[in-house]
């Protein structure tokens, strides 16, 4: 007897490198096939498009990302819903969310909503910050539950009143855990010839949001009292040119180096001596327990969701956002110590707190609980909501 499957949609804005694509990769890689029938509607303008694909996926290219609202992809995004007829959508992000609650109006469809953090916490102005918060209150009304990447996330949600407390639910992103993986073919120490000098580096977009003009005070602090230091960022950013830029007038060059983007950096970070993380916002923070998977010493910034990961001193080191000498202590700290019981500590600590197929298994028992409740208590739900 063949048990129909549900389809499931899991509608994301980008396949570029990042943290919200590498959660729908695992969801897809440790998804229950035997339950669900996965579909992945997405752009094309990444790596992650063909690891959709590699993994079960079926994916389509609906074109999300590049541009603002448009009509023409509003109307495809319709007409797909249509035709595959899901069981439950998926949207991960504020626009592939904005798209779903338009398209929604056209084609009912049971869904949940992972913000993958909340990115109006970044913006200065009072009235873009306004913007992001009435859209992410668009995308709640029309979905059945909120998925919180934290704890963090979920209190900024209740104060800005996103939505309903019982409509947000908390589902702690986590990692894949891959032993058998090779090292990375980029070896640092020789592309940059910097032989056995002190390496500290760093993982993430070139963004505002990732505080990269922090990294540099703290690294122009830090050459004080190391002068032989050398720091590396590995990613890319709307900011690459200006902190290419920043560095040149700083005199930084023979110093920090902008490698770009990687596929494998969570292979790369093995080779840091400490992993600096200068966010001046996270609602999560995938790179720093990928850091502590690796073994590397993690010095971050109390940002968002950082300290509820990382115990100072127990798992690694916080400072205050203001106080960018104190990450100079931390790392020295971390440089004289080399191998410590903090190294070991934080290990176990993400292999038991946070295993990506602990994740997938609770966005599962969602589904499966929306799936039974259906449409008529979520159209309830949404119809209080809205005077929230």
């Amino acid at each position: 007897m063949n048990v129909k499957k549900n389809k499931i949609l899991h509608l994301i804005a980008s396949t570029s490198i990042g943290g919200a694509p590498e959660i729908v990769h695992n969801l897809v890689k440790y998804g229950n096939k035997t339950d669900f029938n996965i579909h992945i509607g997405t752009t094309d303008d990444g790596p992650y498009f063909e690891k959709f694909m590699k993994d079960g996926a079926t994916v389509k290219d609906l074109h999300l990302f590049g541009s603002k609202f448009s009509l023409i992809t509003i109307f495809r995004l319709i007409s797909y819903l249509r035709k595959e007829k899901f069981d439950l959508v998926h949207t991960h992000g504020a626009r592939a969310g904005f798209f779903f609650t338009i398209a929604s109006l056209f084609s009912r469809v049971p869904s949940i909503h992972t913000s993958h953090g909340y990115s109006y916490e970044n913006k200065d102005q009072f009235a873009a910050k306004r913007f992001y918060v009435f859209i992410e209150k668009l995308i709640s009304l029309k979905s059945n539950k909120i998925g919180c990447v934290s704890h963090s996330d979920k209190n900024i949600a209740l104060s800005e009143k996103v939505a309903r407390k019982e409509k947000l639910v908390v589902v702690q992103n986590g990692i894949d855990f891959i032993n058998s993986l090779p090292d990375s073919d980029l070896k640092l120490r020789e592309f940059y010839n910097i032989g056995s000098n002190p390496l500290v580096g760093t993982v993430g977009r070139i963004t505002k949001q990732k505080g990269p003009f922090l990294f540099l005070d703290v690294v122009e602090l830090l050459l004080k009292e190391y002068p032989t230091v050398k720091a590396v960022w590995i990613g890319d950013g709307d900011l690459k040119e200006a902190m290419t830029k920043e560095i040149a007038n700083r005199k930084l060059n023979d110093f920090v180096y902008l490698y770009g983007s990687k596929s494998d950096a969570s292979r790369v970070m093995k080779q840091f001596d400490v992993f600096l993380m200068t966010s001046l916002f996270e609602p999560f923070g995938l790179t720093a327990l990928e850091a502590m998977y690796s073994k590397v010493p993690i010095v971050a910034s109390k940002a968002g969701a950082l300290p509820s990961i990382i115990t100072h001193d127990v798992t690694g080191r916080l400072f205050d956002l203001d106080h960018p000498k104190q990450a100079v202590i931390s790392i020295m700290q971390a440089l004289e110590e080399k191998k410590s019981s903090m190294i070991t500590s934080a290990f176990h600590h993400v292999t038991a707190a946070y295993d990506a197929r602990k994740m997938v298994k609770e966005y599962e028992a969602l589904y499966h609980e929306i799936l039974q409740t259906g449409n008529s208590e979520g159209s309830k739900d949404r119809l209080v909501n809205y005077g929230a």
